[in-house]
């Protein structure tokens, strides 16, 4: 069944002009196959808010949801099974520290990636792309990869440019809507609240017609597939620096204990990171001590709140975590709540002079929610062993939430 015959013929006019590069096709022949003979196939969805479905009715309107929708009904006789890993106001530099959590470890056939709008159209986010990207084409699945372009709908602005530059380099299929959903508004052919309240996350409507600008190009790489006999090797040159690839996420599962400046915690055998795949130059174990901050051990109460699990909480002034690590860049993952007034801390790394400390205010001044923030604290670190203290500076007496820190981000 070819999705485009269910398409209005003028949108299928648009949705071609979003079609930006078919690339390889070869992995994706690989699968096709798998799901013409009916053996069980995973489809996953990396990416931010619009892939987590923010905006839509329910989680079966969102476009990651149309698109697989579509895949059962192109091959029913596979077994498809559905990942959808987005995460609101996340880019690609989380976006790779967390990629085998939340989605190589299951063992996909195919990946969507999507960051456009999370991230900025400048090198620093075309190098954490670029690592997404190269994770994915080199984990044990061998998936099948294709990317698109999200766009803000009322000034255009996405980082476009410098992720397609990726997805030509590594010949993955991509699409954008910046040619064809805003074109449409540009011309006056489609209004911008009929399909998104906020200029940027698409409504029920909007995300039905973001999966059929794909749904049009994954028509399109079908077809090449059938057409041409192709082999695949990723490319052994980055097209950056590439310092992210190996990037991983530690939190209060994956740390060994050192001990507590309050009290002892039980020694835990040095734990590896969760996103070891990458055989090369990779960040081994990190080791934590505790003074005044504790073990968040609650179980998520519902899907954000599965975010701020497994992290390290306080509501003491003065309170400090101290991570002691061997890699080159290290960032925080911390939350910022609208529950005001809350903490502040000051993260610094405090064996190397040079780095400033830096500033994590919790007090978020957004109303949607609660933000999981991504901070970097030090870069370009010198080879060894580095410690990196994290301080609560302010506690205010009618505090409304606690301090919470979901882990720290390292890369060599």
């Amino acid at each position: 069944m070819d999705r485009r015959g269910n398409m209005d013929e003028n949108f299928r006019e648009i949705a071609e002009r979003g079609v930006i590069n078919i690339g390889n096709t070869a992995r994706f022949g690989e699968k096709f196959r798998k799901l013409e003979k009916g053996e069980p196939v995973t489809i996953a969805f990396l990416g931010g808010s619009i892939t987590q479905g923010s905006v839509a009715s329910d989680s079966t309107k969102c476009y990651a949801y149309n698109v697989y929708s579509w895949l059962k009904e192109k091959f029913p006789k596979s077994d498809i099974t559905y990942i959808n890993a987005g995460i609101g106001a996340t880019d690609s530099r989380y976006g790779v520290a967390r990629a085998v959590r939340d989605v190589l470890s299951k063992k996909p056939d195919i990946v969507s990636i999507e960051f456009a709008v999370n991230d900025v159209n400048e090198d620093f986010c075309q190098e954490t792309f670029e690592g997404c990207v190269r994770k994915i084409l080199n984990s044990e699945s061998k998936p099948a990869l294709y990317m698109f372009d999200n766009v803000m709908y009322d000034t255009g602005y996405s980082a476009e440019e410098k992720h397609n530059a990726v997805g030509m380099y590594y010949s993955i299929p991509i699409c954008s809507m910046k040619s064809t959903l805003y074109a449409e508004v540009l011309k006056g052919n489609l209004k911008r609240e009929d399909f998104t309240p906020d200029n940027l996350h698409p409504n029920d409507y909007g995300h039905r017609m973001v999966a059929d600008v794909i749904i049009n190009l994954l028509e399109h790489v079908y077809e090449q597939c059938h057409a041409n006999e192709m082999s695949y090797l990723v490319p052994s040159v980055p097209l950056t620096k590439n310092r992210f690839e190996n990037a991983c996420v530690f939190n209060n599962d994956n740390v060994a204990y050192e001990g507590s400046f309050d009290k002892e915690l039980p020694k835990i055998s040095e734990i590896q990171a969760e996103s070891m795949t990458v055989k090369e130059h990779v960040p081994g174990s990190v080791n934590v001590r505790l003074s005044g901050f504790e073990r968040d051990t609650h179980k998520p109460a519902g899907d954000w709140d599965r975010h701020f699990t497994k992290g390290f909480t306080t509501t003491q002034k003065d309170a400090y975590i101290q991570f002691e690590f061997e890699a080159s860049q290290v960032g925080v993952l911390w939350r910022r709540t609208i529950n005001k007034p809350a903490p502040v801390a000051e993260a610094e790394i405090i064996d190397v002079d040079g780095f400033k400390p830096v500033k994590l205010d919790a007090n978020f001044e957004e109303t949607w929610g609660d933000k999981l923030e991504l901070t970097k604290v030090a870069e370009n670190l010198p080879a060894g062993k580095h410690t990196m203290r994290i301080r609560i500076v302010d506690m205010p007496e009618d505090s409304k939430s606690d301090f919470y820190i979901a882990g720290i981000t390292l890369a060599k």
